[in-house]
């Protein structure tokens, strides 16, 4: 996608350029394997409805993205995901995502500030600062933080982060323990 807002939100622009230049071409690819298979499995890409199941995030929910979604694909039918069923609809995002996220994001803060104190420290003036951020350089460092994110991630804490807190949160935990526990239906 072509398209980024500075804090990496969804908006019109990039809701558009997620339909145009990824789900579109998807459903596009998907729909000529099943047709190949069997020609009656669907109908042609274009009329074949399809369901695009999205949260409630303004980008996707604005009237404006709406209306060139069915000018211009009225045959893709967003499905909206209720506001607040995070935890349910995406348990790992309760405690895994947000400790790799938080961890990464230290590890970022970190590596700029380093830059900076050193730069600093040799002469150099703020307006000179330039961060080593060509795509290998970063690559490699993300790389590196998420290996070591995996490990945070399966450390325990006093707390209780990560896997226990997504279980918990999500009572996943509780309804995993329950079902176990039952005698299976005949």
């Amino acid at each position: 996608i072509a398209t980024y807002p500075h804090n990496h939100w969804s908006t019109y622009a990039t809701s558009m350029a997620y339909v145009k230049d990824v789900f579109a071409p998807w459903v596009e690819k998907t729909i000529a394997a099943m047709r190949e298979k069997d020609p009656n499995s669907c109908k042609p890409y274009g009329t074949q409805h399809v369901v695009l199941v999205v949260d409630v995030w303004w980008g996707w929910t604005d009237p404006a993205f709406r209306k060139w979604l069915k000018d211009n694909y009225d045959w893709i039918n967003l499905a909206y995901v209720p506001g607040a069923c995070t935890p349910v609809g995406q348990p790992m995002d309760a405690g895994i995502i947000a400790k790799i996220k938080g961890f990464v994001r230290s590890r970022f803060q970190e590596w700029v500030v380093r830059h900076v104190i050193i730069f600093l420290g040799r002469g150099g003036t703020p307006e000179e600062m330039k961060l080593p951020i060509d795509k290998q350089s970063i690559v490699t460092k993300v790389v590196a933080w998420l290996c070591r994110a995996r490990e945070h991630v399966n450390s325990s804490d006093a707390e209780g982060e990560g896997l226990r807190k997504c279980w918990a949160s999500t009572r996943l935990d509780k309804e995993r323990h329950e079902n176990s526990c039952r005698e299976p239906r005949a």
